[in-house]
């Protein structure tokens, strides 16, 4: 009996391509801003806007998380012999946390005007 090959048996692919670091951490950084600012607003409507000045603090600190994983997303994208999947998903979760977090700031501020 003839033994069948399957197909994609005995493919080798030798390389030495490793996963980013710095692109894992951009996305854990992101993601953890955009989970805390959702939690953030959740509360907020739930305190009809009453929520105490530390929370205002950790709202800023989470968006400056959010512009350190897009630096950090960055400097990964330059990096030689990485898989990409990684620096391109925390770039594209570091520009969303961001954004979400200047729409917020910016509403707070324009709302405060009037």
């Amino acid at each position: 009996m003839r033994r069948r090959k399957r197909r994609g048996f005995r493919k080798y692919k030798f390389t030495e391509k490793t996963f980013s670091k710095r692109g894992i951490v951009s996305l854990v950084l992101a993601l953890g801003s955009i989970a805390s600012c959702v939690i953030m607003l959740a509360e907020s409507f739930h305190s009809a806007g009453n929520l105490s000045v530390y929370i205002a603090c950790f709202g800023i600190l989470a968006w400056a998380g959010a512009i350190l994983a897009l630096i950090i997303g960055g400097r990964s994208l330059r990096e030689q012999n990485t898989f990409r999947t990684f620096p391109y998903l925390g770039m594209v979760c570091s520009v969303l946390a961001v954004l979400m977090w200047s729409g917020l700031y910016l509403a707070g501020i324009l709302t405060g005007m009037g």
